[in-house]
Order: C-alpha cells, then structure tokens, then sequence
C-alpha cells in the first residue's frame, strides 16, 4: 500500500482539519480576545466528552456489522444505531438546556449553543459510522470533507456577517453539520431506517456490552489529549486556555499527518501477516520505524528551530506568548507516534486491555502533572505534562510489545536523521531573520531537498521504501 495512495485517499481526514485550522486561526485570533477563544475551545472540548461517552454505539455497528449482514439483520441494527443516537442527543440537548434554564446563568446562550452543537455533530457523526462499518471508507472520506468545509464556512459566516460572537460561530458550526446530516440523509436514504418497527433492543444491548469498555479507554486518551484545557481554566482562566489551544492546536494537526499517513499505510499489512510470520512482522516494524523517523525527524527539526516565526505567521500578536509551548507539542507528537508501532502487535494480539492500561496510566500520568506543574509555571505546564505522559505511555508500549514480539528500534536511523536535521536546518535558523517569507520557504525546501538526496546518495533510503506493501505481498 503505497503511502501517497493513502495520503490522497484520505485527504478530508489528513489534510482538511489543518489547511481549514490554518485558514480560520488568524481569523479567529484577530476577531476573539484569548478569553473568547478559550471559551470556544472548551465548548468543542465538551462535545468531544460527551460524545466520546456514547462512542459504544458507533463501535458496535463496525465491529457486528458483517456478522449482523451476513444474518439479514444489517438494516435492523442500522435503524437501532440511528433511532438511538437521536434519542440520546435528545436527551442530553434538552436535559442541558433545562438546567442551562434554570441555573439562570447570564451565558446560558453559550451552553444552549454548545448543546444544540452537540446534538447536530453526534448524528451525523452516528451516521457517518454506517458508512465505516459498511466499509465505504471512501464514500466516508468524502461526507467527512463536507461536514468540515460546511462547519467551517458556518462559522466564518456567522461570526462574521452577523454578530461577531462566540455564540455565532457555535451557531453557524451547528448549522454546517445540520446541512451536511441532511445531505447524507438524503444521498444516503437514511429516511428508510428511522423505523421503530425495525428496533432491535438486543442488538443495542449487544453493542453496548461491547463497547462500552472501548468507551474507558477512549475518555482516558481524551484526558490525555483534550483534559488540559479544562485543567488551565480551573487554575488559571480562559485566557489562559485561549493562548494555549490555537498554537497547540495548528502544530499538532500539521505534524499529525504523518503519523497518521503511517497509521493508515502499516495497520492492514501487519494485521494481515498471521501469527506465523514472526520475522516479517519484525523486519516490517523496524523498517517502517525507519522511515518514519525518515521523514518525521526533518519536520521536528525545522518546527522546533522555526516553529515560532511559522506559527506566529497564523496567530495574532495578542497570542504570541502561547509560541513557548511549541517544542513540547513536537516531542509530544514524536512520542505518539513512536508509540503506535509499538502498539501494533498488542492490537494485532486482541490484548485490548493492555491497550486501556496504556490509555488510564497516560491520563493519571497527564492529570497529575498537569495538577503539579500549573499553578507552578503556567499553561507551558500543561504541554510539558502532555509530553511526559506520553514518555509513560512509550515505556509501557514497549514492555507489553516485548511480551508478544522483539523488535529492534533503529536508533542509528534516529542519530543520523537528528544530526543531518541539524547539520541543515540549524544553520538556517541563525539567517533566518534576515530572510523575508519568499526566501524563507525557499531556503527550507531546497533544505529537505538536500536531506533527502543526502540518504539518497548514501544509499540510506530508497524511493521504493515508500511502498510498505509491494506487488510481492
């Protein structure tokens, strides 16, 4: 499977959330105060949370799926995923407005508006999994693209035509993903489904008693990822959160992508392998470790050495203290994704619970130190907790990976692309000042191109090494 293939593939899931993040944070950061970004934030962080809470439903589906169509039963197990997912948001969207309501809170609206955004993001994200668990990845690569750019473009014009608010842009996201569930709903016909007659109780139970153990290790990597903000509003103010998030947000979406480009393009080869080919399984994650630290190093590099000056191209000047956090999210986004080819013989093994083990013992780990390290030295406390939790996970990964299969880290890979990261890039950084934007960009391009035909020329790399799966396999 060729790992430009996947790229293009999955364009709306790699490429969209940090050309959009990248589009809408200087807008957002010129148009809100901190404190208003912040506020934005923990709403989305919120939604998150509650529906991470009923990710047991869409989990069933993909797992039983086949099992439930090969039965004649897929159309009955639909109608429960979809009847149920709109019950429970109606649930939680009136049951939150109520109290919202009575608690007579002078931003009320705020909360009402983060509520009906929920509700509109979880159906159509319940619909969506109708597509994964049919396996029409494509087909969902693209509704997933559309509830993006429309979400977006919600928010844009909302906030700024109408009313230059956070509640807007809550509004108009809300409205994006409700234009994007009609559409689905539509080309899809899901009207056909929204039968109480096909109602399955046992098929729901089923997948509750399934899922709902994922649902632990899924609020656990969300204490990890997402509980910080939280953590800074607690003990220091939404400001706090809104110079935190933005800078956090852009440097690890952007460097996210290649990892999760690596994710998509090793997880159905090596879970293809069998039990039997032990030496594959070994030789493949040494190889594929060697080229993620390949290309992933270069970019660490260069973040860690411009990150200020690129990322200060986005936010506004009102921000800038929030660029301290830069190095922290990379070794963060370096460990994770570290840590995931470590974590692929455990999944390929079934050992899930190990995989929760993981996820709790990061989230204590980041909780705790966030606790410790915030009111001590600032929201920059936050990303340091983050990157040690991580460093916990790394350690753990490896000790239950070596209990199933041993395999070994090419350390020589790591010290070479570091040292020729800074044998080219590190220069630049003392010139880069000097530089105006055009040559900037010009000067780091000619920079990988030269890395890349360093290990070329050595005979370090090979162009074909980018097709982890070859017409052999």
């Amino acid at each position: 499977m060729n790992l430009i293939k996947n790229l293009l593939r999955y364009v709306p899931t790699l490429i969209i959330p940090p050309i959009l993040g990248i589009i809408y944070v200087p807008i957002y950061t010129h148009w809100f105060s901190p404190g208003d970004y912040g506020d934005l934030a923990l709403a989305r962080v919120s939604i998150n949370l509650i529906s991470q809470c009923f990710a047991w439903l869409g989990a069933g589906l993909v797992k039983f799926y086949g099992d439930l169509n090969r039965e004649k039963s897929a159309a009955s197990a639909v109608s429960t995923v979809l009847i149920s997912g709109l019950i429970l948001a109606l649930f939680v969207l009136f049951l939150g407005i109520f109290f919202a309501i009575v608690s007579c809170q002078s931003d009320s609206g705020y909360y009402i508006y983060t509520l009906i955004l929920f509700f509109t993001t979880f159906n159509y994200t319940v619909s969506l999994d109708i597509l994964w668990s049919r396996q029409e990845s494509t087909k969902h690569s693209f509704f997933y693209g559309i509830s993006l750019i429309a979400t977006f473009l919600g928010g844009l014009i909302f906030a700024g035509i109408i009313d230059r608010s956070i509640n807007s842009v809550l509004l108009g996201n809300a409205l994006g993903y409700f234009f994007s569930w009609l559409f689905l709903f539509v080309h899809e016909k899901l009207y056909t489904f929204y039968a109480f007659s096909h109602f399955n109780f046992q098929i729901l139970r089923k997948f509750f008693k399934y899922g709902y153990p994922l649902v632990i290790g899924g609020l656990a990597d969300w204490i990890v990822r997402l509980s910080d903000r939280f953590v800074i509003k607690y003990f220091l103010d939404s400001a706090a959160v809104g110079l935190y998030t933005p800078v956090y947000n852009i440097v690890w979406s952007v460097l996210n992508i290649v990892v999760s480009a690596f994710l998509l393009s090793e997880n159905p080869y090596f879970l293809s392998l069998g039990n039997q080919n032990i030496a594959k399984k070994t030789l493949f994650l040494r190889q594929s470790m060697s080229l993620f630290l390949f290309v992933m190093i270069p970019c660490i590099s260069v973040t860690i050495f411009q990150g200020e000056r690129i990322v200060g191209l986005f936010v506004d000047k009102s921000y800038f203290d929030g660029l301290a956090i830069i190095p922290y999210v990379v070794l963060s986004v370096l460990m994770a994704g570290v840590i995931r080819s470590f974590q692929l013989p455990i999944i390929d093994a079934g050992k899930t619970k190990q995989i929760m083990t993981i996820n709790i013992v990061l989230a204590i780990v980041n909780l705790g130190f966030n606790i410790i390290l915030l009111p001590l030295i600032g929201f920059k406390g936050a990303a340091i907790a983050t990157l040690i939790a991580y460093c916990s996970g790394l350690i753990l990964s490896v000790i239950y990976c070596r209990q199933i299969i041993v395999w070994r880290f090419p350390f020589n890979r790591l010290l070479l692309s570091t040292f020729a990261s800074i044998l080219i890039f590190g220069p630049l950084t003392l010139v880069s000042e000097q530089l105006n934007l055009i040559w900037f960009v010009g000067s780091h391009i000619i920079g990988f191109v030269v890395y890349l035909l360093l290990f070329l020329g050595l005979n370090m790399i090979k162009l074909s090494d980018f097709n982890f799966v070859s017409s052999k396999n």
